[in-house]
């Protein structure tokens, strides 16, 4: 399951994954016996597929994958600008302290000033550096997990380059590598379903930006990003064989 755990349906329910006829068929569905949306059984296959087409992009494209990094850390500069100004002030406070007393023991084992005079100074600098470090450490915690610094981008952009130069296929990657390049990337997923038609797309994430695929998209104009096209993704109830009247609790909820 490379999505488990990391998708929501349209009323904000955590998709589960699970399995039918002893492990033949995989689907996705929602965990809460009782939800809104009716949103139904999304093969694993399908969804898994189209997902990871979206992952290999943002893998293989530098200016798409730089614009979402990039959107991603503006956004977070703006919902964390007081924090990171106060992380950014604390810092430089601790270095220059941290300098400040190297200078100071130079002085006093030179000569140039005396002992009280150096212990009243150390002690005045080692007051300001502890102050310091609390401001950092109370701030830094109030900055989001998923903030990128111009390093983080910078490493995340390396990462992807050797990773693509270590396989040119990354459509062979084992499982595993591939489940843990989708939870490093922070991939997250929205189902949405269309309530006059029922149609039935999913919205994928990355870094909360965005992230779009080559494939069949259904185009929101206003937010210029995309959805990827779950045709064909839906559970056949012969596949797992399920009857209708079982189906029905799946959908919506509710027992008939």
């Amino acid at each position: 399951y490379l999505l488990a755990r990391m998708l929501k349906c349209p009323c904000g329910k955590s998709i589960s994954a699970s399995a039918a006829n002893k492990g033949a068929y995989l689907y996705y569905k929602v965990s809460a016996a009782i939800h809104t949306c009716g949103l139904p059984l999304i093969r694993v296959d399908k969804l898994d597929k189209m997902a990871w087409e979206a992952v290999k992009t943002f893998i293989t494209c530098q200016a798409q994958r730089r614009e979402i990094l990039e959107l991603s850390r503006e956004r977070h500069v703006e919902s964390n600008k007081d924090a990171l100004l106060l992380v950014e002030g604390a810092n430089k406070t601790i270095t220059r302290c941290e300098a400040d007393k190297s200078r100071l023991l130079d002085l006093y084992l030179a000569g140039d000033i005396d002992k009280a005079l150096f212990l009243r100074k150390q002690s005045e600098l080692d007051t300001r550096l502890d102050n310091a470090k609390s401001v950092l450490a109370e701030y830094s915690s109030l900055i989001s997990d998923d903030y990128l610094s111009e390093d983080a981008i910078i490493s995340i952009d390396q990462d992807m380059a050797q990773l693509c130069e270590d396989f040119k296929d990354l459509d062979d990657l084992p499982f595993k590598i591939k489940r843990q390049i989708v939870e490093l990337l922070g991939i997250t997923g929205v189902f949405h379903m269309d309530k006059d038609t029922n149609a039935i797309s999913v919205e994928l994430f990355c870094y909360g930006m965005p992230l779009s695929s080559g494939y069949s998209f259904s185009r929101n104009l206003a937010r210029n990003h995309q959805t990827l096209d779950l045709a064909g993704a839906l559970v056949d109830l012969g596949d797992l064989g399920v009857a209708e009247e079982a189906l029905d609790w799946v959908l919506f909820g509710v027992a008939v």
